[in-house]
């Protein structure tokens, strides 16, 4: 066995020897597994990039998107952009820990990894971020891409409803908003 970690001795009775209580005992298995979703977070987490990193973070919370879009705040950034990122991180390997059970903590990694690149990338393509920002006050009168994304925004959702329609090939559902009212389903 190992070295005793702690000693507990009853004070109220002399009769009872003093019980050791090993490391081994307290850990319990939910503690094993989140020790081990934590080291599988920290590696991907020091694998990604930093622009990486940022990505994840402003996807993961709102509230860092907006607060450290401004390039003048910097109080704070590191830290956040951490914390933000590995939350989302954990996500995914959380995910992929309960689609691969029976495999290795290696597997959970490389999967999470793969997938959160893969939605990182997405991200960028379809400028998710601007489109988060297109009705903020002071991107009303830009005349750009934000005036652009919240026109056909306003366009698309004017009937205030959508329903979500339609599976890929490999059957997973297909985000896609259709206005309630659109009646055109063949060019869609």
């Amino acid at each position: 066995m190992g070295e005793p970690t702690a000693v507990a001795v009853d004070a109220t009775s002399t009769s009872n020897p003093p019980v050791e209580a090993t490391s081994a005992t307290h850990a319990s298995p939910d503690t094993d597994k989140l020790a081990i979703v934590s080291t599988v977070v920290n590696n991907i987490y020091h694998n990604l990039s930093d622009d990486e990193k940022e990505q994840a973070a402003r996807a993961s919370s709102y509230h860092y998107f907006v607060i450290f879009s401004a390039p003048t705040e910097k109080e704070g950034r590191d830290q956040q952009r951490e914390k933000h990122s590995k939350n989302m991180i954990e996500r995914y390997v959380t995910v992929e820990k309960k689609l691969n059970q029976s495999k290795s903590p290696d597997t959970w990694e490389e999967q999470a990894c793969i997938k959160l690149k893969n939605t990182l990338q997405y991200r960028e393509e379809k400028h998710v971020d601007a489109i988060r920002l297109c009705f903020h006050q002071e991107k009303l009168g830009d005349g750009g891409l934000h005036s652009n994304l919240r026109d056909g925004l306003t366009k698309r959702f004017g009937s205030k409803a959508s329903i979500i329609r339609g599976y890929t090939i490999d059957g997973q559902a297909m985000f896609q908003n259709f206005a309630k009212n659109d009646s055109n389903w063949d060019d869609c």
